[in-house]
This record gives C-alpha cells, sequence and structure tokens, in this order.
C-alpha cells in the first residue's frame, strides 16, 4: 500500500445536499442526494475504494439532529418535509448537555427532528 503518513482511517463531512448557503454538509435539505460540492454518488465510491484499497477505513459523519434553516418551511427537505418531523419550536439557550431544551429545542434557529415522538424520524 502507499505510504499515507501512517493514519489508518478519515472523517469526513456529511456529504448530502444542503440548503442554500451551506456547502460543508451539516445543513441537511436532502438526506437521499449528494452534495455537489462532494462530487458524484460515483465519485464517493471510487474514494472509498481506493481508500479501502490501502486498508483505510473512511467514515462518513452524519447528522440526525437538525436540518439546514429553512424557518418553519419544511417543503423543501426531503424526506422531511412536514412539520410533524420536527420538535416545537424553541431555542436552545442553555446549553448544559442533556437538558430537555439541549435535546428538543433549535440550536441556532436550526429546525429539530423528533426521533423520539415520531417513528418515520
Amino acid at each position: 500500500a502507499e505510504y499515507m503518513g501512517g493514519f489508518d482511517a478519515i472523517w469526513i463531512s456529511p456529504v448530502i445536499t444542503n440548503t442554500p448557503g451551506g456547502y460543508h454538509g451539516y445543513w441537511a435539505q436532502d438526506f437521499n442526494t449528494i452534495n455537489p460540492y462532494f462530487g458524484t454518488a460515483a465519485d464517493l465510491k471510487a474514494f472509498v475504494d481506493a481508500a479501502h484499497a490501502m486498508d483505510i477505513w473512511v467514515m462518513v459523519d452524519v447528522v440526525i439532529n437538525h436540518v439546514g434553516p429553512v424557518g418553519t418551511d419544511f417543503a423543501s427537505i426531503v424526506p422531511f418535509n412536514s412539520s410533524t418531523a420536527y420538535h416545537p419550536v424553541c431555542q436552545v439557550t442553555n446549553y448544559t448537555c442533556f437538558l430537555p431544551e439541549t435535546l428538543t429545542c433549535r440550536l441556532d434557529d436550526l429546525p429539530d427532528l423528533d426521533q423520539d415522538g415520531n417513528p418515520a424520524v
């Protein structure tokens, strides 16, 4: 295998399509498509195959607690395009871990997905 500096894993940003203004993977818009900033699905597969050929693991970061900043208009979010997929609107004001508001409110106004109350999420 080629020498890659002695590491055996690469951790990349989320690869899903983002809402407008998002490029980094953390403002989800479509959980089913690849963000063009990261190339195509074929590019991603080729990258992973090349890494695996060098015995390097590839970890893809996945954000499942929120989507991009769309306010309350969820029409563009795939597949969570209904308000029933989200917690009621509230903002995190106390950043202490595991307080109810940190688990169910919006961080920086990003709509918070309701994984507990909605089996489809």
